[in-house]
């Protein structure tokens, strides 16, 4: 199985800012060691197309927020991105969390993940959905395991400004390619509806 690891800065929001560097330093040292190619964006749904070309078979979503709507959704955006991978009905959806409100919720849509038993799936159109709370990020060699691609996102509108610099340091430290997008992370992009699933 290959998987691609999406790395969102909110995830460390309410940490102490040396938790946060200490931990994606562990990981884009490990990616680099080992030829992982990264790319960095401002918001996550222009990371979807990454997603889409990477030949990934899981995606493991590292964020605060869950992204995945049901599969009704009307538009890709920060909290929807997760649902037009074009990969999904065949893909396994991992979701990473610390502490999140309304279970990762952030799209107004209707809820995936219970506080306990399993996913909903019968409101989504992947092949496999699960998520894990975490007290602290997991190892970085065990994210790194048959990870074909990261993209590490910077989320200006749900992530704690004082961890922001933190973002441009390691994209400057390892050279990481950098999509610029707009920080209004609202803002509605293309496909009405997500497109057919592979």
């Amino acid at each position: 199985m290959s998987t691609y690891l999406s790395v969102d800065l909110d995830f460390w929001n309410n940490q102490f800012e040396e938790v946060a560097e200490d931990d994606l330093e562990h990981i884009f040292a490990g990616a680099k060691k080992l030829g992982i190619p990264t790319v960095a964006v401002m918001n996550h749904q222009q990371l979807t197309p990454f997603v889409n070309r990477s030949g990934a078979t899981k995606l493991v979503n590292i964020d605060t927020h869950s992204d995945l709507a049901d599969k009704y959704v009307e538009y890709r955006n920060c909290g929807t991105w997760v649902s037009y991978v074009k990969w999904r009905a065949k893909g396994k959806y991992k979701w990473v969390h610390r502490l999140s409100l309304f279970v990762g919720e952030c799209n107004s849509g209707n809820p995936i993940f219970m506080d306990v038993g399993p996913a909903r799936m019968n409101l989504v159109d992947w092949s496999e959905v699960s998520h894990e709370r975490v007290k602290y990020l997991p190892k970085a060699n065990s994210l790194l395991t048959d990870c074909c691609s990261i993209g590490f996102v910077l989320s200006p509108s749900y992530t704690n400004h004082e961890l922001q610099p933190i973002f441009k340091q390691m994209v400057k430290k390892y050279n990481i390619p950098y999509l610029k997008g707009t920080r209004n992370e609202e803002n509605k992009l293309s496909w009405a509806t997500p497109p057919k699933s592979c």
